[in-house]
């Protein structure tokens, strides 16, 4: 039955178009894509006409109108196929106008098969509605990813530098347990690698702080490191094994870092191996405080305890 159809309106609309003493040249039964094709109407009654208006007879996203031509005996119609696949032409409808009667002749469909062409279709886009590609345009389509390039090599250069400034990761004490050996391995660390440059001493004073506040923090089991260096100060000077002059050396030596970090009276290299020599004096007074309490802590023990500890 859908063989049939198509056969059955183009027998009828052959004969429609007997009728109207209308002859049509269709040419090849394929288009190709984009490709304009010339359809010649031959009809007497069209030739001796005085006037004529030719369109598609039904409104087609696949084809378009162009042109038309009048000649002696006939007229040549341009249209243009914009079909993707095989596709019926929906015919065309003369208006004409003949001694002052209008009237009309329709030529009927016609089915065509479609083929791509051969060309580059980005070059040359024969689809309705796609311009050609601008060179403006291309260059920004690629501007995502200039943009994430940058920003990659900007991350990877700053990576680069704070590790060639640094050259050392600190342990903390996930990795020495021990708060003595901790603060020593920190302070030989730091000692090796002097910065070269403004950031790395203003980060070499902080780490020296934070070297002191995890000294600390080991000796009695609280951290210190979200404490101001006034609160350091107080609460060093507040254990029983804290002599009242290393307190005031602590707060001093604090309250320097302090002035470095947020006051940029930043040291040179010499005057930063001189706040690593003082820092590392300050810890093994204090670490020498913290071994004799202990030892006349056991010694008292040891004594209460009738010498069998």
């Amino acid at each position: 039955m859908r063989i049939l159809l198509p056969i059955l309106v183009f027998v009828l609309f052959r004969v429609t178009l007997f009728a109207q003493d209308l002859r049509v040249l269709w040419g090849e039964s394929g288009v190709v894509l984009g490709e304009q094709i010339c359809v010649t109407l031959i009809s007497k009654e069209l030739a001796n006409a005085d006037s004529l208006q030719t369109e598609l007879s039904q409104t087609n996203e696949d084809w378009e109108y162009i042109r038309s031509e009048i000649l002696e005996d006939r007229i040549l119609v341009w249209v243009q196929c914009f079909a993707l696949y095989p596709s019926l032409f929906p015919g065309l409808t003369i208006r004409y106008q003949n001694i002052g009667e209008v009237a009309a002749i329709a030529t009927g469909p016609q089915y065509f098969y479609v083929v791509s062409p051969e060309v580059d279709l980005e070059a040359e886009p024969p689809i309705r509605g796609i311009r050609p590609p601008d060179e403006d345009d291309a260059v920004w389509r690629y501007a995502p990813f200039v943009l994430l390039v940058l920003l990659f090599c900007t991350a990877l250069g700053f990576w680069l530098r704070k590790r060639k400034n640094k050259g050392y990761s600190l342990p903390g004490i996930n990795e020495i347990a021990d708060p003595w050996r901790l603060a020593m391995e920190r302070i030989g660390q730091l000692r090796q690698y002097l910065p070269g440059d403004e950031a790395g001493s203003k980060e070499h004073v902080f780490l020296l702080n934070e070297t002191i506040k995890q000294y600390l923090g080991g000796r009695v089991g609280y951290s210190f490191l979200e404490m101001t260096s006034a609160e350091v100060a107080d609460a060093y000077s507040r254990f029983v094994w804290a002599r009242e002059v290393r307190a005031e050396e602590l707060l001093a030596w604090l309250q320097r870092g302090d002035m470095a970090k947020f006051a940029r009276e930043l040291p040179d290299t010499k005057e930063l191996e001189g706040y690593i020599n003082s820092c590392e004096t300050w810890l093994i007074g204090a670490e020498s405080d913290w071994q004799s309490y202990r030892k006349s802590l056991d010694e008292t023990v040891r004594v209460n305890s009738g010498g069998n500890v």
